[in-house]
């Protein structure tokens, strides 16, 4: 009857916490997935200015742009990634726009 019991109790924790372990490992995958995409769309933003900037004499309407659209892409993973239950942060990098040493912020998962 031990045994049984026994048996019974395992098969009932296995069976209360494995979904809540699988839903925590695709939300983990899905913020993953959330950055990735974000600092993509941040790098073809650097690309695109440092393109931008050898074929003109507006570095800093160039910059501004990319600093802005960098902070909204950001912004909007950051929102993202809270609604999974995930925090989110900014970790600057540094980029050279036509000589000029920019301060970007990609996106990475920070806690959960």
């Amino acid at each position: 009857m031990k045994k049984l019991l026994s048996a019974l109790l395992l098969v009932t924790f296995i069976a209360v916490f494995s979904p809540a372990v699988v839903a925590q490992e695709s939300n983990y995958e899905k913020a993953v997935e959330i950055v990735e995409e974000a600092n993509s769309e941040i790098d073809a933003l650097i690309a695109k200015a440092q393109a931008e900037a050898l074929l003109s004499d507006e570095d800093t309407e160039i910059i501004a742009e990319l600093l802005d659209e960098a902070a909204e892409i950001t912004a909007e993973g950051i929102e993202e990634l809270a609604e999974l239950g995930y925090e989110g942060r900014c970790v600057y990098i540094t980029v050279v726009i036509d000589g000029q040493e920019v301060e970007v912020d990609p996106l990475e998962v920070y806690h959960w």
